[in-house]
């Protein structure tokens, strides 16, 4: 890290720079030392914990709190952390096990299904299931088992709102057809306890935000699978799943640092990728600047070594470099990081190609426009019911 990205380490509040100091699972000699001058500021305390719970990071405060300074931590303090860290722990380790029986499930129905995020990143990229914070599965099958596979896990139990809009007789409105075609790319369920939050995919993005064309028979055919309690489960090829954490981010403006933490900890655990042949892929795919944008905010927030092919990269193209202070500028704010009036703009910004554009610009009118009425029809449509 250069001497001017470390400027942008230095936020006002010591809690911040607390933070993104112990957002990491290896931290240096020299980070080390640094939380450990933190922690004898006077530290607000609630706030910290209230911000890094926000932003997905509360084992890996607790982690590194504990290895280096659980002295200089109140105790009542360190107690909560704990209890979360524990808490999570078996919460991950839960899910985990429901992700098994799920995979099974659509195995012996000859479903092709990769899980990824959850229980698959945290393994792969953190090496310990209690180290990241996760709260649903994400399981991605192919379009044409799309519906199969909700079927499965509806007769399973597992049932979505009772007032979403595909519950409520919508779908025989050509309104309905033009959301779901824009914007029907993942289908929430929930178990009937609500402990399990499922979201099953056909995509990555809806159309409404961008076409993301990674095919899944081509995503199969590269999967590197890894092993969760002794079980061998499908897992992304490493070049797949950093453009899919980097286009996911971006999406929801990387408004979790935990989401950036997922790209630091990527890139150190797999330095010897074939990065210009990924940028290659990224610029096929029309999704450059978002992968230079996780990769950047992953250098300036946390400090991680870039290869040099893409810092070459990141300064041929500004526009990545603008989005990304965009986002630290918002990032610990407590209000959303883009208020409506800027949303469109950096979506728009963000799209390369003049087809990406048009379709981001359909897209975002839609869902303006169109969705708010969907709505009210269903809330007309409900009260109907109960007369």
């Amino acid at each position: 890290m250069n001497q001017d990205d470390s400027k942008y380490l230095l936020y006002k509040d010591y809690e911040i720079e607390l933070l993104l100091c112990c957002a990491r699972t290896q931290p240096s000699s020299e980070i080390s030392q640094q939380i450990q001058t933190l922690v004898q500021q006077s530290i607000d305390w609630p706030y910290l914990i209230q911000t890094a719970a926000r932003h997905s990071v509360l084992p890996l405060l607790y982690q590194n709190l504990k290895t280096l300074c659980p002295e200089a931590v109140p105790k009542p303090v360190l107690s909560e952390l704990r209890n979360f860290f524990h808490t999570n722990a078996a919460h991950n380790l839960f899910l985990t096990q429901e992700l098994l029986k799920i995979l099974k499930l659509f195995q012996d129905n000859d479903i092709p299904a990769i899980p990824f995020k959850g229980p698959v990143l945290a393994a792969a990229i953190y090496g310990n299931l209690a180290l990241r914070q996760f709260g649903d599965l994400d399981i991605w099958v192919d379009s044409k088992d799309f519906l199969t596979a909700i079927d499965l896990l509806t007769a399973q139990g597992y049932q979505t709102s009772k007032t979403s809009l595909i519950q409520t007789g919508l779908r025989r409105l050509a309104l309905y057809k033009l959301y779901i075609e824009y914007n029907a790319h993942e289908y929430p369920l929930n178990s009937i306890d609500n402990r399990v939050h499922i979201d099953i995919h056909k995509s990555i993005t809806s159309k409404s935000f961008f076409l993301f064309q990674l095919d899944f028979e081509y995503l199969w055919k590269r999967l590197e699978p890894i092993s969760l309690f002794g079980t061998e489960v499908p897992n992304l090829h490493p070049e797949d799943l950093l453009l899919i954490l980097c286009v996911h981010g971006s999406k929801h403006g990387w408004e979790r640092l935990g989401w950036i933490c997922d790209v630091a900890e990527f890139v150190l655990v797999y330095q010897q990728m074939e990065w210009k042949l990924l940028i290659e892929q990224a610029k096929t795919l029309g999704c450059e600047r978002m992968l230079l944008m996780g990769l950047l905010l992953a250098q300036q927030l946390l400090g991680i070594d870039l290869p040099e092919p893409i810092h070459q990269s990141i300064e041929a193209n500004p526009t990545s470099k603008l989005l990304a202070m965009q986002v630290r500028q918002g990032l610990f704010h407590d209000s959303l990081i883009f208020e409506a009036s800027s949303k469109f703009s950096y979506g728009f910004r963000m799209m390369e190609r003049p087809q990406d554009k048009f379709r981001y610009s359909v897209g975002f009118i839609i869902n303006k426009s169109f969705i708010p009425i969907l709505i009210a029809i269903r809330d007309f449509i409900i009260k109907l019911k109960q007369i």
